[in-house]
């Protein structure tokens, strides 16, 4: 290529493949479409990123991936001056993706990457749902041509529509093979761009550009807000289930890509999310996850200054999977990044997650990289989003204090928790008298280190949350309230955590109950105490009915074998991305919405989002559903926290007796009723974000 980039991109390649192993001898199979010239269109049209795109990809899935040399097709302007059938033309790109879908089999990996034109025309209906904005996302061969003037809908000459698309990712996927797809191209944005970067993009219905008429493109986009489709496209490609599947976007639905001479003005043109992606994996050195992947990607982004969009945005059922199946440890996707104006340090996780101020974070190498468990250093949070925390370099257990140059990229773990008065406080019933009570202080003394701040001994009985007590020779964890009621009964009651053996692997069972109790109640404290102040602009109606008996009002009361509807309407005038999380009474959390590859950023004039939800009757009682609302910002990615699902305690045992309140219930009166022992966000937050709880009462069948 004759680049210092290019050549110092692939450098570190060949070491890689001794420390990677695949999981398994499943074959590889590649498609590689760059579209760099587009005669019908003219000259301003002219990429010059997508020759070089090709090249980095294909240099990836050869010498970094192990793909064989024969298991990749590429499709460009140079292999089609070598062989007419290798051009990118749309006869070719169908032609080709028939032929990757004949050799896909069952346990195959397989990588999908376009570089080009992107655009929109009127859908054609033959999607499995409406598009919710009226429009057909259309990918540009080298021989599309103009609209040919007529008002019918016969589509862009030679265009490639999403729903071909999905049909074809869906054949490959259900032949039994997993699917990576990479886009880097876009359809949608505005066009504000610096003089050296190129869009990716091809106006509609300019003359410049694609000429769809005005009328028929403006009829596509009105007849949207009318006859929007009730249930939500779970992709970009209205693809239902995406299992077996990950897609990376390089830009948000409203936004474009760009190419741009990367790293430097004197370097080749190139695509911003190519050049991210190949940098990084080039770089990579033990596997890593795709959600990884896509964090070290938009960090990348923050370095070359693209902190304010375009946005990467990755979807899909595998995104937790190993790139390509590549083995390796999993490790935490939390990440360091520095804010490029104010030189500060943020880490990717915030008060919903658990963190608070004074909390600690250990900072290890980048995933991916080399000695990744090599200790870096330690960071202390100094402020607390609802997302993100703002953390300083700090000395801690021995290890002196680092440059923030040095830690910026790291992986970070949480070593220590700091909840102060609000961690779950646990004290000993000592008044039974019990023989065993001397064991169970030093059991739950070991436990409480074991959370490393999220539970600790109560000062008093009355300081207490919960509990631990002897019954019958095993350990068991009784909520306060249930405590000072039936203080003195030695029978069983519902609500309580156990039976424990009193053993040497009680502590760890302790923790991992106190942890579960811990996450639940951090939830409903700030989503019953943070409230935004009355200039927010977030304003999302959620509501929820039972289908069968049509019951809105709250508590909802369903049982087993229902369905409810939820319903989202996003009312205000910033972007929300929404997360509804379900928790049980045994302190399960269950994520409700967005399912995997579900777009979860609710525009403000998109018609109101609804789905249905199954009930599960396994545990009757009052259940709580927590929905949290968060501005989506330009420039970061989608807010999920889908992640902070857990298993329903399995120790849990029943809900108690009529006028005995479940210990779940208790938890949040006392979130909501507690005063100052209350978590709330601070108000310098960096998104804006609001909370709705809603109870939902299961109730047994007669």
């Amino acid at each position: 290529m004759g680049s210092w980039f290019l050549r110092a991109v692939w450098c570190t390649l060949i070491g890689f493949l001794a420390c990677c192993s695949r999981a398994n001898s499943a074959d590889q199979h590649a498609l590689i479409v760059g579209v760099s010239e587009y005669p019908s269109l003219g000259a301003s049209h002219r990429l010059f990123g997508p020759e070089r795109d090709v090249l980095l990809m294909q240099r990836l899935l050869k010498e970094k991936l192990a793909f064989p040399e024969d298991s990749v097709e590429m499709l460009s302007e140079q292999t089609g001056k070598e062989a007419p059938s290798k051009s990118p033309t749309a006869v070719n790109i169908r032609a080709a993706f028939a032929s990757l879908i004949s050799k896909a089999e069952s346990g195959d990996e397989v990588v999908v990457y376009l570089s080009g034109h992107g655009a929109q025309q009127p859908a054609d209906g033959t999607g499995q749902h409406r598009e919710r904005d009226g429009l057909d996302g259309i990918f540009l061969p080298r021989d599309v041509d103009r609209w040919d003037g007529s008002q019918s809908k016969a589509g862009v000459p030679n265009a490639i529509t999403d729903n071909e698309f999905a049909k074809w990712f869906t054949a490959i996927r259900d032949r039994g093979a997993r699917l990576w797809v990479i886009i880097d191209s876009c359809h949608a944005g505005d066009l504000s761009r610096g003089r050296a970067e190129k869009v990716r993009f091809v106006d509609p219905v300019s003359k410049d550009g694609l000429r769809i008429p005005p009328a028929l493109y403006r009829r596509a986009r009105d007849r949207s807000t009318r006859e929007a489709d009730e249930t939500n496209d779970q992709s970009r490609f209205d693809i239902p289930d995406l299992t077996g599947m990950v897609f990376f976007y390089a830009c948000e639905e409203h936004e474009k890509t760009i190419e741009n001479r990367l790293p430097g003005s004197s370097d080749p043109y190139v695509g911003l999310m190519t050049y991210a992606l190949t940098s990084v994996l080039s770089q990579a050195e033990g596997s890593l996850s795709y959600e990884a992947l896509s964090q070290r990607m938009h960090h990348e982004y923050i370095r070359l200054r693209r902190a304010n969009g375009p946005t990467l945005h990755i979807e899909g059922g595998d995104v937790k999977r190993s790139v390509l199946g590549l083995d390796g440890m999993k490790r935490s996707t939390l990440l360091l990044y520095q804010d490029q104006g104010s030189g500060k340090l943020y880490a990717n996780v915030g008060a919903i997650d658990g963190i608070g101020p004074n909390s600690i974070l250990a900072v290890y190498p980048p995933p991916g990289e080399k000695d990744g468990e090599k200790l870096l250093g330690y960071v202390s949070v100094s402020d607390v989003a609802a997302d993100t925390c703002m953390v300083l370099p700090v000395g801690f257990e021995g290890v002196p204090k680092r440059t923030k140059r040095s830690l910026v990229g790291g992986r970070c773990e949480i070593v220590q928790y700091d909840f102060g008065g609000l961690a779950i406080a646990v004290s000993i019933d000592s008044d039974r008298g019990s023989s065993s009570t001397e064991k169970l202080e030093s059991h739950l003394k070991d436990a409480v280190d074991l959370t490393n701040g999220l539970a600790r001994i109560a000062s008093s009985q009355e300081d207490a949350d919960w509990f631990l007590r002897e019954r019958d020779g095993k350990a068991v964890l009784v909520p306060t309230e249930q405590f000072f009621a039936g203080r003195h009964d030695h029978e069983p009651k519902p609500s309580v955590l156990g039976p424990f053996e009193i053993d040497d692997d009680l502590p760890e069972s302790l923790a991992g109950s106190f942890r579960a109790l811990a996450r639940c109640e951090n939830l409903l404290d700030l989503a019953t105490s943070s409230r935004e102040a009355a200039d927010s602009e977030i304003d999302v109606a959620v509501t929820v009915r039972n289908v069968a008996t049509g019951d809105s009002k709250w508590p909802v009361t369903t049982k087993a074998g229902d369905a409810l509807e939820y319903q989202f309407e996003n009312r205000g005038d910033v972007p929300v991305d929404v997360t509804l999380l379900a928790i049980d009474p045994g302190f399960g959390i269950t994520s409700l919405f967005p399912i995997p590859g579900e777009l979860n950023r609710l525009q403000p004039d998109e018609a109101p989002r609804k789905f249905p939800v199954d009930v599960d009757g396994s545990l009757h009682g009052r259940q709580i559903v927590v929905a949290i609302l968060i501005e989506g910002k330009k420039g970061l990615p989608r807010a999920n926290f889908t992640a902070l699902e857990q298993p329903t305690l399995a120790q849990f045992r029943g809900n108690g007796p009529k006028g005995q309140e479940p210990a779940l219930q208790q938890l949040l009166e006392r979130a909501m009723y507690g005063g100052a022992g209350t978590r709330s966000l601070p108000s310098r937050l960096k998104r804006q974000v609001d909370f709705q709880v809603i109870p939902i009462d299961i109730v047994l069948e007669k």
